[in-house]
């Protein structure tokens, strides 16, 4: 579980719309399975995805972005937020694969641009074999 201390300070460091701001939900649970779905698909493709820990949270339309990963963590932890609030299966099955592909890449060191394209680039990959 997210420490309340280390939390804060994350906070701090985030811009408005960044879904740690947003609070923590309860998600709907055919998503639940399309995140492990996914975890499962994208380790069939060859990802190798560390052990993380999962949030979710209330993101609505005001949330920048449909899921984040934070590696930055004190203790080494590495943390996935989904956006519960997400409607459509598909892009449930896309930010998580994405996210994935960061939680692969957490302590390589790839600058934000590479994380970036290395992630939609599997998330694409990985779409077309779903």
């Amino acid at each position: 579980m997210i420490d309340d201390a280390h939390l804060l300070g994350v906070l701090a460091a985030a811009p408005p719309g960044h879904l740690l701001h947003c609070p923590p939900a309860v998600p709907f649970v055919p998503h639940v399975n399309l995140f492990w779905s996914a975890v499962t698909h994208a380790r069939r493709l060859g990802l190798r995805v560390p052990a993380f820990e999962l949030r979710w949270a209330h993101g609505g339309a005001q949330a920048t972005h449909h899921g984040e990963t934070a590696w930055e963590c004190a203790d080494g932890r590495i943390v996935v937020t989904m956006n519960a609030d997400l409607v459509r299966p598909i892009d449930v099955i896309s930010t998580s694969l994405h996210e994935l592909q960061h939680v692969s890449d957490a302590r390589h060191g790839f600058a934000r641009l590479e994380g970036e394209r290395r992630a939609i680039a599997f998330a694409f990959r990985a779409l077309e074999a779903w």
